[in-house]
Formats: C-alpha cells, structure tokens, sequence
C-alpha cells in the first residue's frame, strides 16, 4: 500500500457517506469514517480492507457536538494520520413550522451542518495545504437553493446571511472563496448539490453514486 494518506468521510455510516467511503476505497484511497454509530463503521472499516486492501480507520464522533472537530483533529494527530481528501458530508433537516420545532433540536442542525463544517475544514487545512494533491468535497443540497415551506433554517438559501440562520448553501460559497484567498495553493473544491433518492438501500447503489456526483 504505497499510498499512505487517507481521506476523512463524515457520515460514513450510511447513505452517500457510506457512498463515497466504497468509491474512494475502490479506487484505492485509504478512508477514515466518521460517524456515531460503532458497529455500523467497524464493519464497513472491515469490509473495505478486504474487498480493497486498503487501510481503513473508524473514528466514533457526535459531529453535533460543538467540541467535536477539534477532537478529531487531535486524535488525527496522536494517531498519525494524514488527511489529503476531506469529505464534509454529515448533516440532516427537520421539517416543520420554525416556531413549533424545538429551538435545541434546530441548533443541534445549524451545528452539524454549518459550525462542525468549518472547524473541521478550518483545523485540517494547514495540513492539507502541504500536501500536493489534497481537495475538499463539501456535500450541499438543493434545498439550499430554493425556499422551502417548512424547511426555511435547512433551505435558508441567501449566502452566509442570516435571515433565521445559516443553511448549506452557505458553504457553496464558502470554499471557492477561500480558494481565491490562497490560489497558489494545490487544493481542489467541490461543492457537490444532491437529492435524496427514492429508493432502497439494497442493491440502488448506482443511485446513491449518481446522487453524489460518482
């Protein structure tokens, strides 16, 4: 295994973080998945350095919780792993009238979609800056660009603005901005829109590639 950098995926317990996970892996690219769930990650972990033999780390994080990037960053460096590919795919929507949804649950959405999005790309970019072929792929949504009864703090659609808050699309400006802060940089961005698709789990993995750009 010559290539000894790895490519951080959040949310890649299930849906199309476990998406990119088994596409990077097959093209080769060691994987560090991210997620709460245990069991769901080591197995995938496992999975990977057969089916691929390449090296597979599963770290356990609530990436909900405010602390939870600089954890990552810390134990990314007690382990020795090098990052060159960050995937900033976690995140969810709660749907309902803002003033009926509970305020905690809203913020805990704000956080993992936004907040723990620019901590993690803002503590691993100095690394990534050393090495000669790193990127960020940043997984929106096509909800950011459009109003949506019901969904107006994930769909909130104005560029970093507050009207109620951030929504994704507030990253999809945010990366090739920084890009233009640092153009002598190496670090390739993508902000990739997605939909859910309807369909299945098993054997829809076809669609779950398409709806990531894969």
């Amino acid at each position: 295994m010559k290539n000894s950098s790895f490519a951080l995926v959040t949310g890649a317990s299930q849906g199309l973080g476990e998406v990119f996970a088994r596409a990077l892996a097959a093209r080769g690219q060691n994987v560090i998945l991210v997620a709460r769930s245990r069991d769901k990650l080591d197995s995938l972990a496992n999975e990977l350095k057969r089916s691929h033999s390449i090296l597979a780390e599963a770290l356990v994080f609530d990436l909900a919780s405010p602390s939870a990037a600089a954890r990552i960053v810390h134990q990314l460096h007690d382990q020795n792993l090098r990052v060159n590919l960050l995937v900033n795919n976690a995140g969810f929507g709660v749907r309902g009238e803002f003033l009926k949804l509970p305020i905690a649950r809203q913020m805990e959405m704000l956080q993992l979609n936004n907040a723990t999005v620019v901590e993690l790309t803002y503590s691993l970019l100095p690394s990534l800056m050393e090495h000669p072929q790193a990127g960020i792929i940043n997984v929106s949504s096509t909800a950011g660009i459009q109003p949506i009864p019901y969904a107006s703090l994930y769909a909130a659609r104005n560029y970093g603005r507050i009207e109620s808050a951030w929504s994704h699309s507030a990253l999809d400006g945010f990366l090739p901005m920084r890009t233009q802060e640092k153009p002598e940089t190496a670090i390739e961005s993508l902000a990739s829109f997605t939909n859910r698709p309807k369909t299945s789990r098993e054997g829809h993995w076809n669609r779950w590639q398409m709806a990531a750009g894969l």
